[in-house]
């Protein structure tokens, strides 16, 4: 019988780490979602108005615009 207990909360305990290794990273996740989505996809945030201004000086094929250069005569 106390063989069987032991075994009982062994595989309590596991249980119960599995379930806090799970809501850590649900949790987590959570967190690095509405991170990216205030930081990088906002285009008033942080990272978002140095990524726009880049964004303006490349074309649609992901190089950067040529602009030709006038000479004064």
């Amino acid at each position: 019988m106390l063989r069987l207990i032991r075994k009982s909360q062994k595989g309590q305990t596991a249980v119960e780490y599995i379930m806090m290794v799970a809501v850590a990273v649900s949790l987590g996740i959570a967190v690095f979602k509405k991170l990216d989505e205030y930081l990088i996809k906002n285009p008033k945030g942080l990272i978002g108005k140095p990524l726009n201004s880049y964004r303006q000086a490349m074309d649609q094929n992901g190089k950067y615009k040529r602009f030709p250069l006038r000479m004064a005569r």
